[in-house]
């Protein structure tokens, strides 16, 4: 036969392990969760006590007015009275003081052990005198005041502490006295209002947080299960364990409860089911927005559609289709004058539709012809824009090669050129209309590209892949022989003889780069025409 488990702890063991059973915590996480709550209601108060004083800054004050009051008084000739010092002190000084000298102890002890309050942490290994440090600490004052003041705050006092041994007594005799009486009278014995007996006389009281009894007065104590596989206690180990049977007898009835409660619902449910149950709706009277379910359905024999719905065949259809169309043709006969107005408004609703339809597309008719005609007057333009520059580049070059050569000096020197002076193959570098009195525009080398001397010089590069092939080769022959001009024109060695002189000498590397440039592109497009 097992004994009582023996120890600190062994009031717990008990607890523990039936609250484990009964709701299948592993009980290591019981004692890890007590464990933290203990920790909690200890610290948690101190913090708070300590942190206030702080910020409130009055743990120094409240230490050093209990000091204050504790000191003998003088009497006159500087002879102190010491006989009748404790009886002048107060009995509420008295454990104040009490309090404080306690208090710093503990605050020494804290300080010394993690270097806090203004101590030095402790070496390791080394023993602290706490009684001869709190006689030679001096006075009490910052964080130290504050930790006294915690320390004060949370202490039980010595007759709540009598009280709570007084009522852990009471507890435990009632604990008892219940088990006596199972013993005795069976589960019936006792009552509900025996087991709250000494509740009324039980005042509130003033916990100390860092006690490590505490528990047994706030952690349930509730009747072992029968998994709980606990040993009874040697006086009752041959007696039934009444408390696991009621604890069984009540689990069956809550079962019971719950099964019954159960089918209470599954009846109330099939109830609510079938009485939202919807019958056959026609899908005439379906609407897309009555619900979602019957939004989703689209009927073939809608109202709004009798007129397709009697050009279907019978054979084809099933019992609600054919319902309509049998509906649907007697509404027609019933209701001719109806029918009439209604075909008459079909009527001409779809001669508006195909009005509205015949306006718009001719809307867009007239749109894409004067879009056409605005792209056929730009071409024009852009076409007339080249062809004046085109004549203007011509009649340039015919008075650059006639004018007066290097022999007449007085000619020459009358008729320096300059860059702009040189009619370049390209549309940018002359004016729109020929009779425009503007200024030429000031082009640069990077103007001279491939792509504008090419649209300058050939415009009709698209006629070559014409049908008519003597067309195609006499066109063929025409870019040539344009080509080959204009490169005869700007050939750089040739430009050098004829035209260089007459140039500034700040404005000959320009130009040279600019022949380059075009007899480069002049040099590409001849390759291309091979």
């Amino acid at each position: 036969m097992s004994s009582e488990p023996k120890g600190r702890f062994a009031a717990y063991r008990k607890s523990l392990a039936a609250i484990s059973a009964r709701t299948g915590t592993p009980l290591s996480s019981l004692v890890l969760s007590f464990g933290i709550l203990h920790e909690l209601t200890a610290v948690v108060p101190l913090v708070g006590f300590f942190y206030g004083a702080r910020m409130m800054g009055i743990g120094e004050r409240v230490v050093a007015a209990v000091i204050e009051d504790a000191k003998p008084e003088s009497r006159a000739g500087g002879i102190t009275s010491t006989s009748n010092d404790s009886v002048q002190l107060s009995w509420a000084k008295q454990k104040m003081k009490t309090w404080v000298e306690e208090g710093d102890r503990w605050a020494i002890r804290i300080g010394r052990r993690y270097g806090v309050f203004g101590y030095d942490k402790r070496p390791t290994g080394s023993v602290d005198d706490i009684e001869e440090m709190a006689h030679t600490s001096g006075h009490l004052a910052g964080d130290v005041a504050n930790a006294v003041f915690a320390y004060g705050a949370a202490k039980r006092t010595p007759e709540e502490e009598a009280q709570r041994r007084l009522r852990k007594e009471r507890r435990r005799e009632k604990r008892k006295r219940k088990q006596d009486d199972y013993a005795t009278h069976g589960v019936g014995a006792s009552s509900s209002k025996k087991a709250h007996i000494d509740n009324a006389e039980e005042g509130p009281s003033r916990k100390w947080a860092s006690s490590d009894e505490d528990e047994m007065d706030y952690s349930p104590q509730p009747a072992p299960t029968i998994s709980s596989h606990i040993p009874p206690s040697r006086s009752h180990a041959h007696k039934p364990d009444y408390d696991a049977i009621k604890a069984e007898i009540e689990e069956k009835m809550f079962r019971e409860k719950m099964f019954d409660a159960m089918g209470d619902d599954d009846r109330l449910d099939s109830v609510e089911a079938q009485f939202n149950d919807f019958a056959h709706v026609p899908d005439r009277w379906r609407t897309t927005g009555s619900s979602s379910q019957f939004g989703a359905w689209e009927s073939s024999a809608s109202m709004l559609d009798d007129d397709g719905l009697l050009k279907l065949d019978p054979r084809h259809m099933d019992d609600e289709e054919y319902t309509e169309w049998v509906r649907a043709g007697m509404y027609r006969k019933t209701h001719a004058a109806e029918y009439a107005e209604q075909q008459r408004k079909k009527a001409a609703q779809a001669a508006r539709r195909a009005e509205e339809k015949t306006r718009k597309a001719e809307t867009a008719r007239l749109e894409k012809e004067a879009e056409q005609e605005r792209k056929r007057k730009k071409l024009e333009r852009e076409s007339r824009k080249m062809d004046n520059a085109r004549e203007e580049y011509n009649s340039r070059w015919i008075t650059l090669l006639t004018a007066p050569g290097e022999g007449n000096a007085v000619q020459s020197n009358a008729q320096v050129l300059t860059f702009d002076d040189i009619p370049w193959p390209i549309a940018t570098a002359y004016r729109s209309r020929p009779d425009r009195m503007r200024p030429y525009r000031h082009i640069g080398v990077s103007d001279l590209t491939t792509e504008a001397v090419t649209s300058f010089l050939l415009p009709t590069s698209g006629a070559i892949d014409a049908p008519n092939e003597e067309h195609g080769a006499k066109i063929k022959k025409d870019r040539k022989d344009k080509l080959r001009e204009t490169f005869l024109r700007f050939h750089p060695d040739k430009f050098e003889g004829r035209f260089m002189k007459r140039f500034k000498e700040e404005d000959r590397e320009e130009v040279r780069e600019a022949i380059g440039q075009v007899s480069r592109v002049l040099n590409h497009l001849m390759g291309d025409e091979v």
